[in-house]
C-alpha cells in the first residue's frame, strides 16, 4: 500500500492567514508562492528542504512505479500540509507534487519548521494533530483494503471526501471533482470496477455522476454500504 488520501477535517485546520500568524509569532522564515496549473513544486532542489501548506488550489502527490505507471499517493484541496520528509534525518523525497490547478502554497524551510515547533505551541499542537490524522487515515485504508470490497471502498472514500456532510434526506449535497480513473488510482483498484461501483451508487440514489465530478446526495446510503451507522 502506497496511497494516503487526505481526509482531514478542514473545519479543524487553521486558515492560511492563521498559519502565517503562527509563523510570524515564531519569528521564522517562510515564503508564499503562486503556482500555475501543471507546475511541479520545486522538485529539482527544494523538496528535501521545505515543508509546505496548501493555502488554496489543488495538489496531487504521486510516484512513478518501476513499470512507468503513475500512482497517486495523496490528493488535497486547500488547507493541507505536505513535505513532512523534512522531519526525517535524510529527508529525501519519495514522491512528486504537482499543482492540478492554479494554487498558492506556503513553503517553510526545514530549520524554520523546527523553530516554529519549539517557539509556537499552537503550531506544534497543529502538526502533532495533523500527523495523527494522517496515521489514522493510513490505518483506515489498510483495514479497508483488507476487509472491504471495491464497492464498499468506493462508498467509504466518498464519505471520507465529503466528511459525512451530505444530509440523510438528500437536502444538502457535496461535489467531488475527481473522475473514475483518478479514483481508481487513489484506491488502487481497476477503472472498470470503480466505474461499475459508481454506476450502481447512482442507481441507488446515493450520488449523481457527471463527466469529471461526483455529487454526493445521500450519505446514509453510503454508510449502509460500508456497514456503519
Amino acid at each position: 500500500m502506497e496511497r494516503i488520501i487526505s481526509t482531514i477535517d478542514l473545519a479543524k485546520v487553521p486558515t492560511a492567514q492563521r498559519i502565517v500568524e503562527m509563523l510570524d509569532e515564531a519569528n521564522v522564515r517562510y515564503s508564499i508562492k503562486k503556482l500555475p496549473a501543471g507546475s511541479l513544486i520545486g522538485w529539482d532542489d527544494e523538496p528535501q528542504l521545505y515543508a509546505c501548506f496548501l493555502a488554496e488550489g489543488h495538489i496531487e502527490i504521486f510516484v512513478i512505479s518501476k513499470d512507468g505507471r503513475k500512482k497517486v499517493v495523496d490528493e488535497m484541496v486547500e488547507r493541507g500540509f505536505f513535505g513532512f520528509q523534512v522531519i526525517r534525518e535524510g529527508c529525501h523525497p519519495h514522491a512528486t507534487a504537482q499543482a492540478m490547478q492554479d494554487s498558492t502554497i506556503i513553503t517553510i524551510p526545514k530549520d524554520s519548521f523546527y523553530q516554529a515547533l519549539h517557539r509556537n505551541d499552537d503550531f506544534a499542537d497543529l502538526i502533532v494533530w495533523y500527523l495523527y490524522e494522517l496515521l489514522h487515515a493510513k490505518t483506515q485504508e489498510v483495514a479497508a483494503q483488507a476487509f472491504y470490497s471495491v464497492h464498499q471502498r468506493v462508498a467509504l472514500f466518498l464519505l471520507e471526501m465529503t466528511g459525512n456532510s451530505a444530509n440523510e434526506d438528500g437536502g444538502a449535497t457535496k461535489e467531488i471533482h475527481l473522475g473514475n480513473s483518478r479514483i481508481a488510482d487513489i484506491l488502487g483498484a481497476s477503472r472498470n470496477s470503480v466505474t461499475s461501483s459508481l454506476s450502481l451508487l447512482q442507481k441507488q440514489g446515493a450520488i449523481a455522476k457527471n463527466r469529471n465530478s461526483i455529487t454526493v446526495l445521500r450519505a446514509d446510503i453510503l454508510r449502509s454500504i460500508v456497514g456503519t451507522s
